[in-house]
């Protein structure tokens, strides 16, 4: 079998800087990158589409402020299963149907899992513990906290 260059992609200083660039602003033109890093349109389409087919980039994304949109409530919720070591195919499945649930992180500690959920009211997320996250396949108790302010807010680390 043909060895693939983009699986042995070596990360260098122009494609840090590419990503940097498209940290900061995901729709950032290609031939604008190339302007601000000296280097061709095409050199900068052909690092990112290397850096796409390795998983490096995984994808754009819009940055989204919730509460414009209604989403009053964000809730951090602790989640601590019945077994830890049970299959969680069936609970990330029923997780992953929850579109209120924005983020879940598998732990290690004292918290199975860490979820981020978003709602537009108190009810709504009394609701959706209740009759939906705590009905999910091996969660045995749920700890909520609500987010009061995000003083620091990052996407991702800085490059």
């Amino acid at each position: 079998m043909a060895e693939n260059p983009a699986e042995n992609l070596q990360i260098d200083g122009k494609d840090l800087a590419i990503l940097k660039i498209l940290q900061g602003n995901a729709r950032t033109p290609f031939l604008e990158i190339a302007r601000k890093l000296k280097i061709s349109g095409a050199t900068v389409h052909e690092r990112v589409r290397a850096m796409k087919k390795v998983g490096i980039i995984k994808g754009f994304s819009t940055d989204i402020n919730y509460k414009k949109l209604g989403y009053q409530i964000t809730a951090v919720v602790s989640v601590t299963l019945e077994h830890p070591s049970l299959d969680l195919d069936e609970l990330k499945e029923g997780l992953s149907s929850i579109p209120e649930v924005t983020e879940a992180h598998n732990l290690t500690g004292d918290t199975d899992l860490l979820l981020t959920i978003k709602t537009k009211s108190i009810d709504d997320l009394r609701d959706l513990l209740t009759n939906k996250v705590q009905n999910l396949p091996g969660v045995k108790r749920l700890s909520t906290s609500i987010v009061l302010d995000s003083p620091v807010y990052r996407p991702g680390v800085s490059l």
